[in-house]
């Protein structure tokens, strides 16, 4: 009896330990106290991530992407070659024969009190148009081809903290100048895009309340 007690007791815990968890979300880090450390935030539609390595009061490192759960392994996939300067814009353009001029509308809304992020629309490549939130702007000569451009001026002032990427862009979005026409650009732009890291990383679940990523023991908070 007294070895059945011990062995159902080991059992126990080997698999009350077992990672075998189906679903990962909420935030994890380690950082307390205002310290410097790692914050990961999971979310389930889609399955994408947002990564900070936060000092106290500001980001150093900022990184998102998608992931995915392998046994008890999780991969996080974040900013690449391909997209670590890219700003991603939605946008949708309607011809309207009647009109005299090309309409731009913008959907911007900026971190408040943001005052270092700078927004600019480049229009066929040689005008540029600096917006600072939702607006509409006209264009007497049709355009062809537009894009989203952004840097961070902050003259100095972040020496302590400096950005690690100049210039954000997007794709140039094209389309046909045959008529006057109605162009929608959608897009948002955060401080922290201008802290972009890329990372391809792993961590280990050892429980639905720890995640091991290294020597860092990230602590599920929310």
């Amino acid at each position: 009896m007294k070895f059945l007690i011990i062995g159902l007791f080991f059992f126990g815990i080997f698999f009350g330990s077992c990672t075998n968890i189906n679903h990962i979300s909420g935030t994890y880090t380690n950082v307390f106290k205002g310290i410097m450390g790692s914050e990961i935030r999971f979310l389930q539609t889609p399955d994408s991530f947002k990564y900070y390595l936060r000092t106290e009061g500001s980001v150093k490192d900022y990184s998102a992407g998608s992931w995915i759960k392998m046994k008890n392994k999780i991969i996080l996939e974040g900013f690449n070659n391909n997209n670590i300067n890219l700003i991603a814009v939605e946008s949708t353009f309607e011809n309207y024969p009647s009109y005299n001029q090309d309409m731009v509308v913008i959907r911007y809304r900026p971190k408040q009190l943001d005052v270092f992020t700078k927004v600019d629309v480049i229009i066929n490549e040689d005008k540029r148009i600096r917006v600072s939130g939702d607006t509409v702007f006209f264009s007497a000569k049709k355009i062809n081809n537009i894009r989203v451009v952004s840097f961070y001026n902050h003259d100095g002032l972040l020496l302590f903290n400096p950005e690690r990427i100049d210039t954000l862009s997007s794709s140039k979005i094209t389309m046909s100048v045959n008529n006057y026409k109605r162009i929608a650009l959608n897009f948002s732009i955060k401080p922290e895009d201008f802290y972009r890291i890329k990372l391809l990383d792993t961590l280990t679940i050892k429980n639905n309340k720890i995640l091991l990523w290294g020597n860092r023991k990230m602590k599920k908070v929310i």
